[in-house]
C-alpha cells in the first residue's frame, strides 16, 4: 500500500475552461462546490527498490492492477500521479514509465468497488486486450471505457511512458449506461460516431470543471454524461429520456470547445461553429438561447478570457499583440469587448494582476 507521506496535497488552481452547465446560477451556502480531496503520488526523492514499489503500489491502490516493469532498472522507473476526488467522481492524471498492466479475472472479481472507468489517452499507441480477447490500439484523444470489475491487459506504446487521465465514476451515478459498459468489457468509444464525439468532449469538460461544481451541478452533469454514453454505446433512444437536454448539453460543450480552439481566428462565425457541429445556424442559436446567451456573446467571452490569461502571464507583451492573438480584428473592438466582459480596461486588469 502507498505510505501516507507520499500523498502530498496539491494547490487548487482556477482556470478558464469549457463550462458544462448553465451560467449565472445562484448557489446557496448548502450548494457550493463538492468536497474535493487532492493528492500527488510521485517517485521524486525516492530511490532504488522504493521507486519500483511505489509504481506497483499506485497501480494496485488506484486501479486494482498488477504492474509489470519488465525488469527496468530503478533509475528508469518514474511516476507522477495527481488525484482529485469527490464523493461521486475521481479524476486521476497519470504519467508513469513504460509497463504492462493486468487485472486478472480473479483480481477483478475481488474488486472492493464497482466504479466505471474512462481512460482519456493523451499519448496514443497503447495496446489493450479485454476479457473477451478483443484487442485494440489507442490514439491520442481516444477514450477507453470499462468497469473496475472487468479484467484486461494493457501495455504502453513501445519505448514510451504512460500518459493518460482516468475519470472514475460510481456505477450508481450512471444508471442508464452502466449495463452496456459492464457487458462490453474494456473498449474504445467509437471514434467515428458523432454522439461518441459529444460524449468524449463532455467527459473532458466534466473532468476539467470538477473542482468548481457544486453537488447539484455535478449530479446534473453526470445525468447528461450517462445518456450521452448510453447513446454512444448503441442505445440511441436514451437521448429521448430527458427531452433532448443531454444532447443539447453535449452540443453546447462541443461548440464551446470548438470556439476555444479557434478563438484566434478573426473570421470565426456562428456559421463555422454550426458547420462543425453538423447543425443549422438556426439550431445553434436556439441551443445558446436556452443557455441565456448567444453564439456571438460566447465567442466574445472566450476571446476575452484568453486575453485575460495572456495579459496576466506576460506583463511585457503589448496589448495590441494580445488583441490580435485572441481573434479581435482591431484594437478598438478589443477594448470595447474587454470592458463589456470585465468592467475595466485591459491596462486596469493587468495592473490588478500585478498587485
Amino acid at each position: 500500500m502507498l505510505p501516507s507521506h507520499l500523498l502530498a496535497p496539491l494547490d487548487l488552481t482556477e482556470h478558464a475552461g469549457t463550462r458544462i452547465v448553465g451560467r449565472g446560477e445562484h448557489k446557496s451556502s448548502a450548494d457550493m462546490e463538492s468536497p474535493l480531496e487532492r493528492a500527488r503520488i510521485s517517485t521524486e526523492g525516492s530511490h532504488g527498490a522504493r521507486r519500483i514499489a511505489l509504481v506497483r503500489d499506485a497501480a494496485f491502490d488506484l486501479f486494482n492492477l498488477e504492474a509489470d516493469l519488465d525488469g527496468a532498472p530503478a533509475e528508469q522507473v518514474h511516476a507522477d500521479i495527481r488525484v482529485a476526488r469527490t464523493p461521486l467522481v475521481s479524476v486521476v492524471d497519470v504519467t508513469t514509465s513504460w509497463s504492462v498492466v493486468r487485472r486478472t479475472p480473479a483480481r477483478a472479481s475481488a474488486s472492493p468497488t464497482d466504479h466505471l472507468l474512462f481512460y482519456r489517452i493523451a499519448q496514443g499507441g497503447s495496446w489493450f486486450r479485454n476479457e473477451r480477447g478483443e484487442q485494440f490500439l489507442t490514439q491520442a484523444g481516444s477514450v477507453v471505457v470499462g468497469s473496475q470489475a472487468s479484467a484486461y491487459t494493457a501495455a504502453a506504446a513501445a519505448g514510451r511512458d504512460w500518459n493518460f487521465q482516468t475519470v472514475r465514476v460510481g456505477a450508481g451515478s450512471l444508471p442508464v449506461s452502466v449495463d452496456r459498459i459492464r457487458r462490453g468489457g474494456f473498449r474504445l468509444l467509437n471514434e467515428a460516431a458523432p454522439i461518441a464525439g459529444l460524449a468524449k468532449q463532455y467527459l473532458a469538460s466534466l473532468s476539467n470543471a470538477l473542482p468548481r461544481l457544486c453537488p447539484t451541478e455535478l449530479d446534473t452533469a453526470l445525468g447528461a454524461l450517462d445518456l450521452l454514453l448510453a447513446a454512444s454505446l448503441g442505445d440511441l433512444p436514451a437521448l429521448r429520456q430527458d427531452d433532448g437536454r443531454a444532447l443539447q448539453a453535449g452540443r453546447v460543450v462541443a461548440a464551446r470547445s470548438f470556439i476555444e480552439r479557434c478563438v484566434d481566428n478573426p473570421h470565426l462565425t456562428p456559421e463555422l461553429v454550426a458547420g462543425h457541429l453538423g447543425v443549422s445556424v438556426r439550431q445553434l442559436h436556439r441551443i445558446f438561447a436556452s443557455e441565456g446567451t448567444t453564439v456571438s456573446m460566447e465567442i466574445r467571452r472566450l476571446r476575452v478570457a484568453r486575453a485575460q490569461g495572456m495579459l496576466a502571464r506576460d506583463l511585457a507583451q503589448p496589448v495590441t499583440d494580445v488583441a490580435l492573438s485572441c481573434g479581435f480584428d482591431s484594437l478598438a473592438t478589443f477594448y470595447r469587448c474587454f470592458r463589456m466582459e470585465t468592467g475595466m480596461t485591459a491596462t486596469e486588469w493587468r495592473s490588478q494582476c500585478v498587485t
